[in-house]
């Protein structure tokens, strides 16, 4: 678990568009939180929006963002409480042994 944590420390916390290798379903679950650079690449005709239109949009993009970023920092929370409880169950068969 340290060394997840020091991996964090020195590189940041993943981006939510680098899927893990882990597993397909974990892979597929990632690639669903892959995101364009901005609104104006999901909305078509964006030119013609007025000022309050585009102001709504990005709200609604900015909210969007923040919250698949606050996603992306507890998968990592998850990730390292499994990664704990997976090494304590080693140390405890460990020390039975």
């Amino acid at each position: 678990m340290s060394d997840i944590l020091a991996g964090y420390s020195c590189n940041g916390l993943p981006t939510s568009d680098v899927a893990d290798d882990a597993d397909d379903d974990e892979a597929t679950s990632q690639s669903q939180f892959i995101l364009e650079q901005s609104w104006t690449d999901v909305v078509r005709d964006h030119e013609s929006l007025d000022k309050r239109q585009r102001d709504y949009q990005e709200a609604v993009w900015e909210l969007l963002t923040t919250e698949l970023d606050h996603i992306s920092k507890l998968r990592v929370i998850v990730d390292v409480r499994n990664t704990a409880n997976t090494s304590s169950r080693f140390v405890a068969i460990v020390r039975l042994s």
